[in-house]
Parts: C-alpha cells; structure tokens; sequence
C-alpha cells in the first residue's frame, strides 16, 4: 500500500510539472498546436514505473490539459487528441521499463 500511495505522488508531481511545462511554449503552430516540453516528464514517470502508471498519468494529463484551454471541433476530436493520445504516450514509453537500466532508470 505504501509503494502505491509514493508512486500516485509521485504521478501527481510528473503531471503538475508536465502542465507547467505545457505553458512555456516555443513555436505555436498555425493549425492549433505548439511545441513545448511537457511531454519529457510523462516519458521519464513511464519508462520509470511502468505501462500501467504511464498511461493513466498521461490520461490525466490530457484531461487536465484540455480543461486549461485545449480546442476541439467535436467529442471525437477531444478524445482522440487529448486522452487517447496521450494515454498512448505513456503506455509506449513504459513498454521501455524493462530496457537496460542506464540514466533513465532512475
């Protein structure tokens, strides 16, 4: 129960520090997206715990993400630009827990 409580904190703090990420925008692009940084901690919290972990935190940071001024021209559009890509985002990177362990494996 203690590593699971220590890892959802852990998921808390790698989302919060993805949004403030997300704020810091390089190049905003003309159709409606930009580039910007926040994917890295969702990348560094999957690969370090996993799949599982990954993806939800990526899920919920997509919702939180679209709350915060996200655009969609239909539900479809919403979920599959927000939820579902980056719940992928973090299931994908944590298919990678299992790799060699070097600078990632924290």
């Amino acid at each position: 129960m203690k590593q699971k409580t220590k890892t959802l904190c852990e998921a808390a703090l790698f989302v919060a520090l993805a949004l403030v990420l997300e704020l810091i925008v390089f190049i905003k692009l003309p159709q409606g997206g930009s580039v910007t940084l926040s994917m890295v901690p969702l990348i560094l919290f999957a690969v370090r715990h996993g799949f599982g972990w990954g993806a939800m935190a990526g899920l919920v940071f997509g919702g939180i993400n679209y709350m915060m001024g996200g655009s969609g021209f239909d539900w479809a559009s919403m979920i599959c630009d927000y939820f579902i890509a980056f719940s992928m985002l973090g299931f994908g990177a944590g298919l990678f827990r299992k790799a060699p362990k070097g600078w990632l494996r924290l």
